[in-house]
């Protein structure tokens, strides 16, 4: 059972990847060899920079918050999730400057999105949201309506774990004030966060309290103990 208490236990933190200093060489290399070797795949496939700072970012939280031994301890699911051994559980989302990590108790999916208001958001709300969501947004065609829905969609996709398995439009939200409902799932909660500027981001939980704000953090302490970053210009990403 999940109490009130269990609030202690969720954490959702941030950090923004344009403050990454450069690495030691030597501390590079280790990470990458510290690297699941899904995740390190997917940093080399990235054609652009920007693609593979994030990637980085995102392995410097797990491995803070998740344990250096996380490679040793990780598990996929049928669609490809990952999940801890013996929890907790955790989701990863990056976007623009951002990388944020959600470490719960309970099953969690976490959604971050720079909101891009040149998009063609009404041809994506066509394709995305249910009948029901396309009428709310309808009736506020503006980026923060569109992507809050679509951060919500995307944390209760993530925390299901299912992939493209399930439509984004089969199902329908319900914003309310600082989230959202699903109806028929009293257990699923949701949060919407404002505390990246420019950005929306959501946290769905199977259960428990999300917490009130996102923990940012600092690459200096997200390396500290065994990362070495040099403080001039280092070693580049591969």
């Amino acid at each position: 059972m999940h109490t009130r208490g269990s609030v202690l236990n969720v954490r959702c933190y941030s950090v923004d990847i344009r403050t990454l200093p450069a690495l030691a060489a030597e501390s590079l290399r280790e990470l990458l060899r510290e690297m699941p070797e899904e995740r390190a795949k997917k940093l080399h496939a990235y054609r652009q920079k920007e693609d593979r700072r994030r990637c980085l970012a995102g392995w410097l939280l797990m491995r803070r918050f998740l344990g250096r031994d996380l490679p040793s301890r990780l598990q996929y699911g049928r669609y490809g999730k990952p999940r801890v051994r013996g929890g907790p559980y955790f989701s990863l989302s990056h976007s623009g400057r951002y990388a944020v990590l959600a470490v719960a108790p309970v099953p969690v999916g976490v959604d971050v999105e720079l909101r891009r208001e040149e998009e063609d958001l009404a041809a994506l709300a066509a394709v995305a949201f249910h009948p029901e969501e396309r009428e709310y947004y309808a009736r506020s065609p503006v980026a923060e309506v569109f992507y809050a829905l679509w951060t919500l969609k995307e944390s209760y996709l993530k925390l299901c774990g299912t992939g493209l398995a399930v439509e984004p439009a089969s199902f329908a939200l319900s914003l309310e004030e600082g989230g959202a409902r699903l109806p028929g799932r009293q257990n699923i909660r949701f949060r919407l966060y404002d505390d990246l500027p420019g950005y929306s981001l959501a946290l769905c939980l199977a259960g428990g309290e999300a917490p009130a704000e996102i923990t940012p953090v600092s690459f200096q302490w997200l390396g500290s103990g065994s990362v070495v970053f040099s403080g001039g210009e280092g070693e580049s990403l591969p």
